[in-house]
């Protein structure tokens, strides 16, 4: 993990950003990160970049990249489960998990422990599952 602030700050920035719902500004943010960073965090930045474009794909109606790309980055997400960098990756697996599910890849389901996928959105609507969450 690259400890340095700038980088720290950054990625609380796209936090930011995807939590507001301006996901593409949370990709660049993190796209800007990814490029910063070496070594094995870089398909968590990568995974984060995925799934904010997946939203971004969602809000804009192209629910086929929105699929394509949230599977790709809870694919690369779940290496980093349950919590990494303060985010609670575990969740926002989860979350992404079930707006997949009801995009119509059931192949992603969650384990049965995790719960019902559906369950996880409001109502199977969005943007209500989206939030994550950084750990004090």
């Amino acid at each position: 993990m690259d400890p340095t602030p700038e980088i720290t700050e950054r990625f609380e920035q796209g936090i930011r950003e995807f939590n507001s719902g301006d996901f593409y500004s949370s990709h660049d943010t993190w796209e800007d990160v990814w490029m910063d960073v070496r070594g094995p965090e870089r398909p968590f930045f990568q995974g984060m970049i995925q799934v904010a474009v997946g939203y971004y794909h969602l809000t804009c109606e192209n629910f086929a990249g929105a699929e394509h790309l949230l599977t790709r980055g809870i694919q690369k997400l779940k290496a980093f489960s349950p919590c990494h960098r303060g985010l609670d990756t575990g969740d926002m697996v989860r979350k992404a998990a079930a707006v997949v599910f009801l995009l119509g890849a059931p192949e992603l389901a969650l384990p049965s422990e995790w719960g019902d996928a559906r369950a996880r959105i409001d109502d199977g609507s969005f943007p209500a599952g989206y939030i994550v969450d950084l750990f004090s």
